[in-house]
């Protein structure tokens, strides 16, 4: 299914003005795409207009700087399994709800990054749990104990760091208290 058939022929058009006005993107490059991962690109073009570049990469470099070892928490295979997970119709409702107020969208994209500076990972997380609704036990939960999983085999040979979404770290499945759980250390480091 493409955007274009879910979006109908005049919705599309209209959200191809839109997209290419708020965030700079040609919609049909993302035609086939899922509907979330469009919404990706969408937020990561909001923090390209404010930010050099988005936060996880930025992290990234600082980290690369400081001679850590790099990789990731979830593998390929992690990620595609989720994405096909999603409810498409949610994701849908979740696109439709940003093509109808971009300007919130840019706000709360850059609310949350505010937050995730300022440390409110408590906050972050009840965010996350309000935006996704149904898929945040998807997007959150269940990742967070793949995560933890695999942070453990990374941790087997020394102390090591990891830059997760703000929504991963609170909360009774939240990463901090599965890693803590497991007779971990954890603690932030600032990166200011």
């Amino acid at each position: 299914t493409s955007l274009q058939e879910v979006l109908g022929a005049h919705r599309f058009k209209k959200a191809a003005t839109i997209v290419k006005k708020a965030f700079g993107l040609d919609i049909l490059s993302f035609d086939r795409w899922l509907p979330m991962l469009f919404i990706n690109q969408m937020t990561v073009a909001v923090l390209e207009q404010d930010f050099k570049k988005p936060l996880d990469m930025s992290l990234w470099d600082r980290a690369e700087a400081m001679g850590l070892e790099l990789g990731g928490l979830e593998t390929i295979s992690d990620q595609k399994r989720i994405l096909k997970s999603l409810d498409l119709n949610h994701q849908i409702r979740m696109l439709k709800g940003i093509l109808k107020d971009v300007k919130a969208f840019r706000r709360q994209t850059l609310k949350t990054v505010n937050l995730f500076v300022e440390g409110e990972l408590h906050e972050l997380y009840q965010r996350s749990k309000r935006d996704l609704g149904p898929l945040k036990e998807v997007l959150i939960y269940s990742r967070n104990y793949t995560m933890c999983r695999s942070f453990q085999e990374r941790h087997k040979s020394g102390p090591c760091v990891a830059a997760v979404g703000g929504g991963h770290f609170a909360g009774k499945h939240g990463l901090v208290t599965l890693l803590r759980q497991a007779g971990m250390t954890v603690r932030p480091l600032n990166f200011r």
